[in-house]
């Protein structure tokens, strides 16, 4: 199954490669990216792009820092509804547990664990993406690791810093640069990546802790977590239904969120006995009954919106699809039932 990522972690891209005299769309169009794409509400892109991507930035602006600084330009909204849920936490230990335990619904394709020695806690991240090499995601771990320190800080109102950061790679000429990027030193080519604190600093209370809050997020984000390991079908049909409001949803376009070309996604999807046309199609009439139940949308923008030509060809697909046509089903029906299926997906 392709890894997945929360678009968000991708805020700041565009302002930091501008910052650099480099235009941000040739490079996200490089890997059949668009900003709209990255702006995309609650959007998914495969993990192994972003860390192709943060390298592709890497070269194009001659920073080897790229990664790290772009942790830089992201504030509390990266971590989306991950981040509500954390701050509520008890303690800084509850926290990064949960953390732990629901990863998958913001970054796919990483393994984190918590290991206490004594005075020191390490937060180790291991790197499970398909088809990259290590050089190929320095910048995504980097970025990941400087992330984890902002995050921590966050959560605790600035009251731990950790001791210092250890990373696979060898030592950059700056070595200094991670001190002066997140205010941690560094330690060189260690056996995995991680994030050194204090032990007793677990024991730290979070400033926003709340149990009941807590407890109702938990539940909401156990729900998300479940989503997340959806099989590919489920995945590409939520990536279908956020990219149809934006104009922007093809068979390219979405198979470039998971990393791969139409045809490869075509035939991972006949091992599922389906097909990029037919989930396009059980979500653009699941939506369209939705729409024409609980909205006074005209049959032009319902076309525009579900990514028909005209309002013509969507209403003879409706009446294909369902046996009958937009107009009869919300006149007669107002929203009250389900249109009767006559063309199973």
């Amino acid at each position: 199954m392709t890894h997945l990522a929360r678009s968000v972690v991708l805020n700041g891209f565009e302002q930091l490669v501008r910052e650099y005299g480099v235009e941000p769309e040739r490079l996200l169009a490089d890997f059949g990216l668009s900003s709209e794409i990255l702006h995309a509400e609650d959007h998914w892109i495969a993990t192994r792009t972003v860390a192709q991507l943060l390298n592709a930035a890497a070269e194009a602006t001659r920073e080897p820092y790229f990664g790290m600084l772009l942790v830089t330009r992201q504030d509390a909204t990266t971590l989306g509804p991950m981040g509500a849920f954390l701050e509520t936490s008890t303690t800084l230990a509850e926290a990064i547990r949960d953390y732990i335990d629901h990863a998958t619904i913001h970054v796919q394709g990483l393994d984190w664990h918590l290991h206490i020695y004594g005075d020191e806690a390490h937060l180790s991240v291991r790197f499970d993406i398909a088809g990259l090499s290590e050089a190929e995601y320095r910048q995504f771990s980097d970025n990941t690791l400087v992330q984890a320190v902002s995050v921590i800080r966050t959560l605790t109102g600035g009251r731990c810093t950790p001791l210092r950061l250890e990373v696979h790679h060898d030592e950059p000429t700056d070595s200094g640069i991670y001190r002066r990027i997140c205010g941690v030193p560094a330690r060189f080519n260690a056996a995995v990546d991680c994030v050194v604190l204090r032990s007793a600093d677990l024991r730290l209370e979070m400033i926003k802790k709340d149990r009941e809050i807590h407890a109702t997020l938990q539940r909401y984000i156990a729900a998300m977590a479940r989503d997340a390991r959806a099989d590919l079908p489920t995945q590409v049909r939520t990536v279908i239904r956020r990219l149809l409001p934006a104009g922007h949803c093809d068979l390219a376009t979405v198979a470039a969120c998971f990393a791969c070309d139409k045809r490869t996604l075509q035939r991972h999807l006949q091992h599922h006995q389906t097909s990029y046309q037919r989930l396009l199609d059980e979500v653009r009439f699941d939506l369209a009954a939705r729409y024409l139940q609980s909205s006074r949308l005209t049959l032009t923008q319902l076309a525009q919106l579900l990514g028909f030509s005209d309002p013509a060809n969507f209403s003879r697909a409706f009446r294909s699809y369902f046996g009958t046509t937009p107009s009869r089903y919300r006149r007669e029906r107002g929203g009250r039932r389900e249109p009767t299926l006559v063309h199973s997906p």
